[in-house]
């Protein structure tokens, strides 16, 4: 597979992009539509227009579908139809993200462990309503959560009562999310801490993916909004293969999510990303994502040492279970830097200091990470950036992300910020303890 198309322009398809040509130097991967990635990716170019279009017109040997609105539109099944080769799941499959209550009602059918619920469809505002005065004091916090699609932020966590009916009301009535809310899901609050598991799978099989630690809030000591993610680290210090947590998960989470994959006949090939909550030394699944994450994307795929096209081509084929897949034995640190009003309303069109000078533009031999031979080694992921008039500028609201990998987490933190803090923007947001506490640079 020399020519790839790759669906989506964010440091979630960045961090796919590097990993293949890391891996396959040889592949040539395309982007059909316009961002700045391919202007610090050697072996990557634009090809503009829809996915279809270009994947006719460059004759790719594979596409791969990056975020989840396309996903969950029907994409894979629309490339399929047209005899082309993807790396997505189908439609079907893909509404365990697109709907909280389908998912929910998937997890209860199969064994998935995961917390109570109630679901109110569209219309049902009033019962919704009704049932949260029913409740007793102690049922709070509860958990209101938007059906549809709401870019990470259709979660609302209630404190108390007054403040879950406010949230029906936004969400059912108000249509804060537009869509995404008409049906609410809501669930108990499970107290415990946060893991993130990406899993390759080809429908008969899965292979889980070292376990990430994302941090969403837009504060330090995991205070304010919540946003798609603003770092990660990997694996996971609370949560690794081998323990006895990670057996759980196998269980009663990864194995019981496969056999409804199976048991509906779904022709599966991709990612399948597990939100958990650990609480009482058992597993709970929050959501279902099925896609690569962002920034555990960012974070996880760096630890790669197979070549991740590889392991592509033996879901593709069916045999995910007899490739081998090797994981350096070294930790992760990705640290996000956001932009001025991040997560509301995000300010564009300011520098960002240093890029242009990049190795990675000097040509093909530059598209690995930076390396040193016994320290850390680092690389950048643009997601909300534009390219013009020579240099990069802020054009979303996550903007970009420095990743590092070292043999200890220490090392690969202090790498990423010190990375991080040398290409700077005006009012860059950023937080300074992804995975541990703050970070002070020596100036």
């Amino acid at each position: 597979m020399k020519k790839i198309l790759l669906v989506g322009g964010g440091g979630r398809e960045h961090a796919i992009a590097h990993s293949i040509v890391t891996g396959s130097p040889n592949a040539e991967i395309l982007f059909c539509q316009d961002c700045a990635i391919p202007r610090l990716l050697a072996g990557a170019r634009l090809s503009l227009g829809t996915p279809l279009e270009v994947a006719q017109r460059e004759a790719v040997d594979l596409v791969i579908v990056g975020p989840e609105a396309p996903l969950v539109a029907g994409l894979v099944d629309e490339l399929e139809t047209a005899g082309l080769t993807v790396f997505g799941p189908p439609q079907a499959a893909a509404r365990l993200e697109g709907s909280k209550s389908f998912a929910k009602s998937f997890m209860g059918q199969y064994g998935v462990r995961t917390a109570a619920c109630e679901v109110f469809e569209e219309g049902k505002a009033a019962a919704a309503l009704q049932y949260l005065e029913q409740l007793d004091e102690a049922d709070f916090p509860i958990v209101l959560k938007a059906d549809g699609l709401a870019a990470g932020k259709g979660v609302l966590i209630c404190e108390q009562r007054e403040t879950a009916l406010q949230g029906i009301r936004s969400l059912m009535e108000d249509r804060i999310f537009e869509g995404a809310g008409a049906t609410v899901v809501i669930e108990e609050y499970l107290q415990g801490f946060e893991a993130s598991v990406l899993a390759f799978c080809d429908g008969n099989s899965i292979r889980p993916m070292p376990g990430a630690k994302d941090h969403k809030k837009i504060f330090e000591g995991e205070r304010g909004e919540n946003t798609g993610g603003m770092g990660c680290v990997a694996p996971h210090p609370m949560f690794r293969e081998g323990s006895v947590l990670w057996e759980d998960f196998e269980q009663n989470i990864l194995q019981t999510t496969l056999q409804g994959i199976r048991d509906r006949g779904w022709d599966f090939c991709g990612i399948i990303f597990f939100g958990l909550i650990i609480q009482d030394e058992q597993c709970y699944l929050l959501e279902y994502n099925m896609r690569f994450g962002d920034p555990e994307a960012q974070t996880v795929l760096p630890l790669l040492d197979t070549p991740l096209l590889d392991i592509v081509q033996s879901c593709l084929m069916g045999r995910l279970a007899e490739q081998e897949i090797r994981w350096k034995d070294q930790s992760s640190c990705t640290v996000v830097a956001a932009a001025e009003h991040y997560p509301r309303s995000p300010v564009a069109g300011d520098l960002i200091e240093g890029l242009q000078v990049l190795p990675q533009q000097a040509g093909p031999q530059q598209a690995a990470p930076e390396k040193m031979e016994t320290g850390p080694s680092s690389r950048l992921y643009l997601a909300g950036t534009c390219h013009k008039e020579g240099g990069f500028y802020t054009a979303g609201g996550r903007v970009l992300a420095w990743n590092a990998t070292a043999p200890d987490l220490e090392q690969a933190r202090f790498e990423a910020y010190r990375k991080l803090e040398a290409h700077p923007f005006r009012a860059m947001q950023y937080r300074r303890d992804i995975g541990g506490p703050i970070v002070e640079l020596k100036k």
